[in-house]
């Protein structure tokens, strides 16, 4: 039963990185740009949502503040990044949304302190079953995550919006080249990865506590994920996500090393991983034309 609730447990992490792992997916598909600073962004919104409830009670208000956010988040993002995109200085646009990600943490930590900030005061919600205790803002995250994976995986594969967005991962010049709208495919994209990277906040938020650095170890972790499962490969995103979650746990679980070595199993995972297959492990080649 023990081993079961870990399992539990890590579906519901899991779920949180794969939550930001597909915007760092689509992201990357249409910019090769790794948005590191969506974790940041989707903490801002995740306090934001919470200092609206505690000020006035209605989740309502909040969710509506935290889209405009994410809709400002957006614009920032495409002004932030583009400059660099469209010199093809994709490292520089790295550091500049790692940058972003780190100052928008220390304003949080200056502002709201460094202490928990709990949405939901008292005992959360919990579903039992056969021994097994899940929260409901886990049971929702879980059902969000699988539900929001399948819809991508359609949109990606059936809609032109996702034929628009394969043709810019493949060769730009050449989607360009057919009439395609590269910059506002790019802020069209931002403003639904950001929103669900929000979401995903509010989510840790209400499951957990909030803290400035929570959106920090997710964005890594996702990242990780994203490189283990191979790059424009969105399957093996979704299971890489739930590897991440899964392997760190256990080993802390069966063995005396404490939660703070979480992170350390984490990058030892990666280090195993991308030493044995580099490209990721369900890295899938194209030939551009």
């Amino acid at each position: 039963m023990f081993f079961l609730q870990i399992l539990l447990n890590s579906l519901v992490l899991g779920t949180q990185i794969l939550l930001i792992a597909i915007p760092l997916y689509m992201i990357y598909s249409v910019s090769k740009v790794f948005h590191l600073g969506i974790g940041a962004m989707s903490t801002v919104i995740a306090y934001l949502f919470y200092m609206i409830v505690k000020w006035s009670g209605d989740f309502y208000l909040a969710g509506i503040i935290a889209v405009v956010t994410g809709i400002i988040f957006s614009v920032f993002s495409y002004f932030l990044l583009e400059k660099y995109i469209e010199r093809k200085q994709y490292l520089f646009a790295l550091l500049a949304s790692f940058s972003a990600g780190v100052a928008l943490e220390a304003l949080i930590a200056i502002g709201f302190g460094s202490d928990g900030k709990s949405i939901i005061e008292g005992v959360l919600p919990t579903f039992h079953f056969s021994g097994l205790n899940l929260t409901l803002p886990g049971l929702i995250t879980i059902a969000a995550g699988i539900l929001c994976f399948l819809l991508m995986a359609f949109v990606l594969q059936k809609t032109p919006f996702g034929r628009t967005l394969r043709s810019l991962s493949e060769n730009r010049n050449s989607a360009e080249a057919q009439g395609i709208n590269s910059h506002r495919m790019r802020f069209v994209t931002y403003l639904l990865a950001i929103l669900m990277a929000g979401f995903i906040g509010i989510t840790l938020g209400l499951n957990t506590a909030l803290t400035p650095g929570m959106g920090f170890d997710l964005i890594i972790m996702a990242f990780i994920a994203f490189l283990i499962g191979g790059q424009a490969n969105i399957a093996g995103t979704f299971i890489a996500s739930y590897l991440v979650a899964l392997v760190p746990q256990i080993a802390i679980s069966f063995s005396d090393f404490s939660a703070a070595w979480k992170m350390v199993f984490v990058f030892l995972l990666a280090a195993i991983m991308l030493s044995l297959w580099p490209r990721g492990l369900f890295y899938s080649s194209k030939r551009n034309s």
